[in-house]
């Protein structure tokens, strides 16, 4: 599997070299029509780096504007895409001053002259006052393949029909994992390594 990442990462030194290293590769349409006509699967984030650095109040929410590329290269190699969801990570970090701050601004424009993204991500709290991810338990959904080699044009029509189809199973599956997520008993670390069902009792021998 490739992962489709922001072509702005790629422009920082040492942090593009770990990227690929891992098999991250740079988020063009150049670049995911070559792994296309391979037939590579490609894990890609539509939202890119405007959601990865969300404000305030957008846990959880899909911010994709009117992105349509992904869609548009699906339909053109006949991809099938495959929604999926996550819940829990966007719990383990408090955004505490985002990118539209006034006070964050200066880092902001000089974060965008080096990398050409204004995305910067935000300062966050995780434990206590450190930026270090609070311990949360990890949800996962992912739906029916969207067939995509039936449709003959790719058009803005038919392809934002793609788009919508899949980001409304994705917020499906985000609501879904939601729902799980509060009526998990073990959602806490304390309840998974201290309740009932780890306090065991060792049989007695002889």
């Amino acid at each position: 599997m490739r992962v489709l990442g922001n072509h702005a990462h790629f422009k920082l030194p040492r942090w593009r070299d770990l990227l690929s290293a891992v098999g991250v590769v740079p988020g063009t349409p150049a670049t995911a029509e070559e792994l296309m006509r391979r037939g590579e699967t490609i894990l890609v984030f539509p939202g890119g780096g405007r959601e990865v650095a969300k404000r305030k109040g957008e846990k959880y929410q899909l911010l994709w504007e009117n992105r349509m590329g992904f869609a548009r290269l699906a339909v053109k190699h006949g991809y099938p895409i495959v929604p999926f969801a996550t819940v829990g990570a966007e719990d383990s970090l408090d955004v505490v001053v985002d990118t539209d701050n006034a006070l964050w601004a200066p880092a902001r424009r000089l974060f965008e002259r080096v990398s050409g993204s204004p995305d910067l991500f935000p300062i966050v709290r995780g434990i206590g006052p450190t930026p270090i991810p609070r311990p949360e338990r990890q949800y996962y959904w992912f739906g029916e393949p969207i067939a995509t080699d039936d449709i003959a044009t790719t058009d803005d029509r038919a392809v934002s029909e793609v788009r919508d189809r899949t980001k409304t199973a994705i917020e499906g599956g985000i609501s879904f994992l939601l729902d799980e997520q509060r009526a998990d008993p073990q959602r806490s670390v304390a309840a998974r390594l201290f309740g009932p069902e780890r306090r065991t009792t060792r049989p007695r021998s002889g």
